[in-house]
């Protein structure tokens, strides 16, 4: 009997997939903890926002934390409201050694309602780990701009055991970004394709799913150095171009454009409905990875014509 999609995806994930995740050589982020007297537990969306800072551990209680509930005229040292188009948006900069941990088991929420916001955006920051949340818009889905995540001029950034969902463009956008290890980790639901990285390296997903995200292409790669995915699952992913807006080149599950192939080791891609695999052979090594059931073919894993390729646009 055929194995329904989820089905599939629990076979791959906890069968077949037994390969070890020291695949890669290149190390993971091993971020420093803060110390823990510099612990801050936090029950209300302004408590947590009057803790951003250096140096600290941020403990979010249970429960759901709207950004955009704050008055956007609230500011910091470290952290300040950016006018979007249609509301603010949080931007936190030069911090350094800053966890935000949510409760284990449950996931605590941070949320944002503007469509055209980035959820959470840091600039300058480095050391920076993401734990047991659970991040989101809350409203109808935005285009153009509006990441879950976004990162200008990082490093060492640190995600473990979190759901990044819809609606925002991309689950992770970046923009000069060094040293990103997410793991145990899911991003769904998003509009224009999974994640979008420019000037990136040393970028490694692992035990990650990524599911029922729509728009253009999925992965997003510009300029970019070391990236690669070991143990995860690609499926139900779709491109669902705006109607009346004509395709701009071609879409690809990996749209890799001026940088290193891009490694996929031990992975599951299924059920993806995208035109092609990616936009010429050398843009991805495959090491045991299962391709079952997409709309690209053997015959169709690269364009036959390469005159045209459409250039990731990051708008971080």
């Amino acid at each position: 009997m055929a194995l329904s999609r989820r089905q599939f995806t629990q076979t791959a994930l906890w069968g077949g997939l037994g390969a070890a995740l020291a695949f890669s050589s290149k190390p993971s982020v091993q971020a420093q903890p803060p110390r823990d007297n510099q612990r801050i537990i936090v029950d209300t969306t302004e408590d947590f926002l009057n803790a951003i800072g250096p140096d600290r551990i941020i403990q979010v209680r249970s429960g759901a934390f709207t950004l955009s509930d704050i008055d956007p005229t609230w500011q910091s040292p470290y952290a300040r409201f950016e006018e979007v188009y249609d509301g603010y948006e949080l931007v936190i900069t030069n911090v350094e050694n800053l966890w935000i941990e949510g409760t284990e088991n449950t996931l605590s929420r941070i949320l944002t309602r503007p469509r055209y916001a980035e959820v959470l955006k840091f600039r300058d920051c480095r050391n920076v780990r993401f734990e047991n949340l659970e991040l989101s818009h809350t409203g109808d889905a935005g285009f153009c701009r509006g990441s879950v995540l976004a990162f200008a001029n990082c490093a060492d950034v640190r995600i473990d055991d979190c759901i990044l969902f819809g609606s925002g463009t991309h689950g992770i956008e970046a923009d000069g970004l060094t040293r990103l290890s997410c793991s145990n980790s899911v991003i769904r639901d998003c509009t224009y394709g999974i994640l979008c990285l420019q000037q990136a390296s040393d970028v490694r997903f692992a035990y990650c799913q990524f599911f029922d995200n729509t728009g253009f292409s999925m992965i997003n790669l510009a300029s970019c150095q070391r990236i690669d995915f070991t143990n995860c699952l690609m499926y139900d992913n779709r491109v669902d171009l705006i109607q009346g807006v004509p395709p701009i080149g071609d879409d690809y599950l990996f749209n890799v454009m001026d940088s290193e192939a891009v490694t996929v080791a031990h992975c599951q891609l299924h059920h993806n409905q995208v035109t092609h695999l990616a936009p010429f052979p050398d843009a991805i090594q495959l090491f045991d990875t299962g391709m079952k059931d997409n709309f690209f073919g053997p015959e169709t894993l690269y364009p036959r014509d390469r005159d045209y390729q459409a250039r990731p646009l990051c708008p971080v």
